[in-house]
């Protein structure tokens, strides 16, 4: 649905039961390609209160990441990507392939996110910023 917000218009997220009445094609549409069923099956069961999202939102973080990985198609990426963006859980520190070379190339292979506790996920987001930008800049001057 468009909201305007400070003169921009922009989407909310569309609520479970909204993406339960949308068909694979549609969702496809979306990019959301082979993770289509995986938001298919999460939505239905949070549409019918098997998966209770508010619930979840109640959990410490080590349950709340145990729970996600229940969940077909989530691996620890998105269970921590899930629990710091949409839960605001600031301790975790999803790892992709850019914050994967970064503890390689930085860290020398060693994860520094443990030692910034609660601010662990912020952290990690800073450094993913500057993993990609540095890396973009590098690209270019070659």
């Amino acid at each position: 649905e468009p909201l305007s917000a400070e003169g921009d218009e922009v989407f909310l997220f569309p609520t479970p039961q909204q993406l339960c009445g949308l068909s694979g094609a549609q969702l496809m549409g979306c990019g959301l390609g082979y993770r289509t069923r995986y938001i298919q099956n999460a939505a239905a069961q949070a549409s019918s209160g098997t998966l209770d999202l508010g619930a979840l939102a109640a959990l410490p973080d080590d349950a709340l990441f145990s729970r996600l990985l229940e969940l077909d198609g989530v691996g620890k990426k998105v269970a921590n990507c899930v629990c710091l963006f949409g839960y605001g859980r600031t301790a975790m520190a999803p790892i992709d392939v850019w914050i994967q070379r970064l503890i390689d190339e930085e860290f020398g292979g060693r994860d520094p996110f443990p030692s910034y506790g609660q601010q662990a996920g912020i952290v990690q987001q800073y450094l993913f910023y500057y993993k990609r930008s540095t890396r973009r800049s590098v690209a270019h001057k070659k």
